[in-house]
């Protein structure tokens, strides 16, 4: 049994515009997708995006809603437990 093609909708970008996501990623790796979006005027959504980027190897770790205080939840609920 042979897997069948790729029947999806072929990427809206181009080789020029993945190289901008890559250089504008390296030089402020602290960007969101929304903003990457914005900034380059990608045709693409946000997870798009993501997979892209992903597939691409590249970091990228700001995100908009990060959720915060979480860390001391965690780590009580783990020493109660051992």
């Amino acid at each position: 049994m042979t897997p069948k093609p790729y029947k999806g909708k072929p990427c809206r970008l181009n080789e020029d515009d993945l190289e901008k996501i890559r250089i504008k990623i390296k030089e402020q790796n602290d960007i969101t997708l929304e903003e990457l979006i914005d900034e380059l005027d990608l045709p693409i959504k946000k997870s798009r995006l993501s997979e892209i980027v992903i597939e691409m190897d590249l970091p990228f770790k700001k995100r908009r809603s990060m959720r915060t205080g979480n860390c001391e939840k965690i780590c009580k609920k783990n020493e109660k437990s051992t």
